[in-house]
């Protein structure tokens, strides 16, 4: 598909992406930033200085930084609260802290129009790929003649299928899920529901189109490094046998509890397997307020029995590939659940808010590459300690959890093809856009 665009047009094109204010977007939005530049397109990534910063310090990808023209813009001062752990008594386990930055993030409108003026003036097309929760960066864009809008949702296919069905009178009848039951009670606060339900309404009718971050061999049935962390981690993993290792990790967005902290270590204490177990607090809206600039360069690793605990930020691709990996505990945020599936490692799965309890349904009940550890009808409990021993032994020695681990095995084997040069299921995603935005 690279030899079809010819140098001249892509030149003349320029793609700018507006994504949200937390990290499992930042991040995906960086992913699509490089693929799209590996091709020779201009790519502009816009967000707040403190952002930049912080998707930029966390890559493992710097080689190709530089290709990426990164525009760093100011924002109004926000709270940046510490996040709450969550416990049963909490209504909903949503990071709250993150509100006060996606509101000051509707800032950063003024900056993006000039720049789109900026850019249409010497661009015959103009792209632009916001976030599906900064619609905004769509009406910044309506008086550009020469502007093609197009949303970019972070998160599975499905979960975007399930959404519509509640703000519509489709069923999971209607979607073909007969057989699944599912509630998004939990999963948002009020203020954030009231905060995406106003971008959605700013979706422009004359979009071009929309971008999922996934692909055919894991929603099929859908109609529709960081340069500083504890070498220490490698170094243990490059020790165990080939399979053996849980990895355990709740993203960036929450924290648990004291009382579940203990109960989530004494379940792997008591599993009797190998695991290598992610200890770190939820981010704040600006990981740099309060002084914090070395917030991850804090890092520490301690043996725990048969275990590894690293307090502060790993290198999460790094660690999957590894030949050791056998699971993944995980809260499923979209990002961690393609970079476990894609490299054919089964998971634990534990849910927390947002989209998360739709990835892991889909990842337990229709793909059967996963096992639930916590019940998202029973997140008011604490999970305790013998119902993380024995999912994990259930995955690791039950036949039903051999059958998993083949599954996600073969799962991976068949993203991993979609993803080679010449694919047919590539040559009609991200090939056929770049080809039509290039046209």
């Amino acid at each position: 598909m690279e030899g079809k665009i010819s140098e001249p047009q892509k030149q003349d094109i320029a793609i700018v992406l507006v994504p949200l204010l937390a990290q499992g977007h930042l991040n995906a939005f960086l992913h699509l930033s490089h693929h799209l530049s590996s091709h020779g397109l201009p790519v502009h990534y816009v967000s707040s200085t403190s952002h930049i910063h912080q998707v930029i310090s966390r890559s493992t990808s710097t080689t190709s930084l530089s290709h990426i023209h990164f525009h760093h813009f100011p924002l109004p001062p926000y709270p940046s609260p510490p996040p709450t752990p969550t416990s049963p008594s909490t209504s909903t386990h949503f990071p709250s802290h993150l509100q006060p930055s996606f509101n000051a993030s509707l800032h950063l409108k003024l900056p993006l129009t000039s720049l789109l003026h900026s850019l249409s003036s010497s661009s015959r097309r103009l792209i632009l790929i916001h976030d599906s929760a900064m619609s905004f960066a769509a009406t910044a864009a309506v008086s550009i003649p020469n502007v093609e809008t197009y949303v970019f949702h972070t998160v599975s296919a499905i979960s975007i299928l399930l959404f519509s069905s509640k703000s519509t009178s489709l069923s999971l009848q209607d979607l073909h899920l007969n057989n699944l039951s599912f509630s998004f009670d939990g999963c948002f606060t009020e203020e954030f529901y009231h905060f995406i339900h106003k971008q959605h309404q700013l979706l422009s009718s004359t979009s071009s189109g929309r971008l999922f971050n996934t692909c055919r061999a894991i929603e099929a049935k859908d109609p529709q490094k960081h340069q500083c962390y504890p070498l220490e981690c490698l170094q243990w993993l490059n020790k165990q046998p080939k399979a053996s290792v849980i990895y355990v990790s709740f993203g960036t967005t929450s924290c648990f509890s004291k009382e579940q902290m203990l109960e989530l270590g004494s379940g792997l204490e008591k599993s009797g397997e190998r695991y290598l177990w992610v200890v770190r607090d939820a981010d704040r809206g600006d990981i740099y307020a309060n002084n914090e600039e070395d917030h991850d360069q804090c890092l520490v690793c301690e043996q725990r029995g048969m275990g590894m605990v690293v307090k502060g930020w790993v290198p999460q691709l790094e660690i999957l590939e590894h030949s050791s990996m056998a699971a993944f505990m995980s809260h499923c945020g979209w990002n961690s659940c393609m970079e476990s599936l894609s490299l054919g490692v089964a998971m634990l799965t534990w849910p927390m808010h947002s989209d998360q309890p739709c990835n892991a349904m889909l990842v337990t009940d229709l793909l059967k590459v996963g096992i639930m550890v916590r019940d998202w009808n029973k997140r008011h409990e604490i999970v305790r300690a013998v119902t993380v021993r024995d999912k994990v032994v259930e995955l690791m020695h039950g036949d039903g959890g051999k059958e998993v681990r083949m599954r996600a095995r073969t799962l991976g084997e068949a993203i991993r093809r979609e993803a080679i040069d010449g694919h047919a299921s590539r040559n009609g995603g991200l090939d056929s856009f770049i080809a039509h935005v290039t046209r």
